[in-house]
């Protein structure tokens, strides 16, 4: 029988020293356990956050997909959980071999998952979204592109609501966020008509009818803190009132319950988030895999570099794309804010390769190795006669533009480009502006030498041999004699 010391704050405090650790706590853990980590947050912050730091270990007060992100963003560092039983209802209703198989069924359908849920599903996904992002990355998909949202059935319709999408929503839900009386809410409406209600787009569309503001975890916490004073009824987990009460100590915080099936009025709090305690932190911390309780969060290297794939892109499709990226450096190999201005500025060359990908289909509108996968003329198209899937193409397209982009961004580098920063495209462009954009791109590298032009054209384009670089820069000059542009003025492909 372990044995809990007296003083077990400080034996915490003193393991994570000595095992160079760093706690993580969910919003939704007990009081006392956030007042001892290092970080209290939303999951995917909490990861970042952890993966920012130095720290070899990590333990996650949480639950266990949330320990799942930390491990496939810091796959250097052990992950520890103090209740390995701390699972999840939503996780729980999505199960990989079935939304596999039904992934099959639509193969027209990408998929976009929530960031609640299996690294299994991860794998089966083509991007993850998190509550705060997941507008802004749906708006970003073509208007005809079919979607698949997994698991959350209430927060897709939701988005589906605010984004004037379709999409083919999982039906899965979590139990916190479910099973609010709607007749308990109405009963504190009414006894507190000054109050705002708050909710998280997990809960029903008919609770949700009743909020004045509607936001993740974090979204409620601000809205909370920029409202000093005043009243609150909070729809979600009721571990988020104890930060709720520190950003605004005067603030009348009301939790909605629930009526459970013998009628009997109860607070709604997660189980599974309630299962960690500080006892078995302590224990986790002390014991290791030899815990009662906790233990280690293990994935394959091969399930965790396909979960980690549609994070990524995550992360390249959030406005706030750089801030991410950063959250993943190591600490002690931060990179400075500003580079100098003899430095080309390409966002992991994502912009120049999207630029000559169009290109590319503009001057070969007929080969037929080519999809159209760009945004501006239609959205991802499978190749049904051939059996290739939405997702499948999407993966195709990801790949292919991460290699374009990343060879582009080498030469252009290599080659001294001024100052060159390609901006997302939010409007239609056609065919005369991608030519003239990727012919100034040219145009712009300054003093190159022939051999490293020349080698912009298969790097950049993919897959074609050097036998082909001709036809292209020929079809390519043609290009701008269309279009009007002055060889001598704007510069060439191979000069």
């Amino acid at each position: 029988m372990y044995e809990i010391p007296t003083n077990l704050e400080e034996e915490i405090l003193r393991l994570k020293k000595e095992k160079n650790a760093v706690i993580l706590a969910h919003f939704y853990q007990d009081s006392e356990i956030q007042d001892i980590a290092d970080f209290v947050g939303d999951s995917l912050d909490l990861s970042r956050n952890a993966a920012s730091t130095n720290a070899d270990e990590i333990i996650f007060c949480g639950v266990k997909f949330m320990a799942e992100v930390a491990k496939i963003l810091s796959p250097q560092k052990k992950v520890w959980i103090p209740d390995l039983k701390a699972g999840c209802s939503l996780e729980d209703s999505c199960k990989p071999d079935v939304f596999g198989e039904f992934c099959r069924k639509n193969p027209d359908h990408i998929v976009v998952s929530y960031i609640n849920c299996s690294a299994e599903i991860k794998a089966l996904s083509n991007i993850i979204v998190t509550s705060t992002n997941a507008k802004k990355i749906i708006d970003q998909l073509p208007a005809n592109q079919k979607i698949i949202f997994a698991p959350d059935q209430h927060l897709g319709r939701y988005i589906n609501k605010i984004t004037g999408r379709n999409m083919l929503l999982w039906n899965g839900s979590c139990m916190v966020h479910e099973q609010y009386s709607e007749k308990e809410l109405v009963k504190l409406i009414a006894n507190h008509p000054n109050a705002k209600v708050i909710a998280h787009p997990e809960c029903p569309e008919t609770l949700l009818s009743y909020a004045h503001h509607i936001g993740s975890t974090s979204s409620l916490l601000k809205y909370v803190a920029d409202h000093q004073g005043g009243e609150f009824i909070v729809l979600t987990e009721v571990g988020i009132l104890h930060q709720m009460r520190q950003k605004n100590p005067t603030a009348k915080l009301y939790d909605c319950p629930f009526v459970d099936a013998a009628g009997c009025t109860l607070c709604n709090s997660c189980p599974y988030m309630k299962l960690n305690t500080l006892e078995k932190l302590y224990l986790v911390m002390k014991y290791g895999s030899e815990s009662i309780y906790g233990g280690e969060l293990n994935l394959s290297e091969e399930l965790r570099i396909k979960a980690e794939k549609p994070l990524r892109k995550m992360l390249e499709m959030s406005e706030d794309k750089k801030d991410d990226d950063q959250k993943f450096i190591k600490k002690g190999e931060e990179q400075k804010e500003t580079e100098p201005k003899d430095i080309v500025e390409v966002e992991e060359g994502k912009e120049v390769g999207g630029v000559i990908g169009k290109l590319k289909n503009l001057v070969f509108p007929n080969n037929n190795q080519q999809r159209n996968l760009s945004r501006e003329t239609g959205g991802l198209e499978a190749e049904e006669d051939k059996g290739i899937s939405a997702k499948d193409a999407w993966d195709a397209r990801s790949e292919e533009v991460d290699k374009m982009g990343s060879n582009t961004a080498k030469v252009f580098n290599s080659t001294g480009m001024k100052s060159l920063v390609w901006k997302q495209k939010k409007a239609r462009l056609d065919n005369k502006e991608l030519a003239k954009e990727a012919i100034e791109a040219a145009a712009a590298i300054k003093g190159s030498k022939k051999g490293a032009a020349k080698e912009a054209v298969p790097q950049g384009l993919g897959s074609f041999g050097m036998g082909q670089q001709g036809g292209f820069v020929s079809k390519f000059q043609n290009v701008k004699k269309d279009y009007g542009f002055n060889n001598d003025k704007d510069g060439g492909m191979g000069r």
